[in-house]
């Protein structure tokens, strides 16, 4: 038999390492894209989730403003419209305000939207901070794993002037 003293390849060894050290590496490599993939789908609702809560703030904002400077209603008694809106603190009396959005879904006492076959729940507080200073919370909720998970949170100060003539 013949002896070959100079053989070319890698032994077993070589090769389990070298599959090793890649399995490694890929799932390193996936481990990220996955944190990635997540932190974007977040990122995503977070945005359609301030979309959404501005679009309520700005509803909101204008029916209070059209109602307060409405022609029949008197600036030094327009308090039976706006005792809806009285809180001493605008987290203790909260206060559930209707929007007239077609795209707005109510399900019991829970008010959402529908988007990207996920429900951006809606939750909406008007508070009267001085006599003509109104303050408009909006708290924007996702439903995840069947527990709300608050994603967005937003405030709009309301100043109403009225014109005298």
């Amino acid at each position: 038999m013949r002896k070959i003293s100079n053989e070319k390849g890698f032994t077993l060894v070589e090769l389990l390492v070298a599959l090793t050290i890649l399995s490694v590496i890929v799932f390193a490599i996936l481990a990220i894209f996955a944190q990635y993939l997540n932190y974007s789908v977040n990122t995503g609702d977070k945005i359609t989730a301030t979309n959404l809560a501005e679009k309520v703030l700005y509803y909101v904002s204008e029916e209070i403003k059209e109602e307060l400077e409405a022609d029949e209603t008197d600036p030094n008694d327009y308090d039976q419209f706006m005792e809806l809106f009285t809180c001493g603190n605008a987290f203790l009396d909260k206060k559930k305000f209707l929007i007239e959005d077609p795209n707005l879904v109510r399900e019991g006492d829970d008010y959402y939207y529908q988007v990207n076959n996920k429900k951006f729940f809606v939750d909406v507080e008007v508070c009267r901070e001085d006599t003509f200073k109104y303050v408009v919370n909006v708290k924007m909720s996702i439903l995840d794993n069947n527990v709300k998970r608050k994603i967005y949170s937003g405030r709009q100060d309301i100043v109403v002037h009225f014109e005298e003539g």
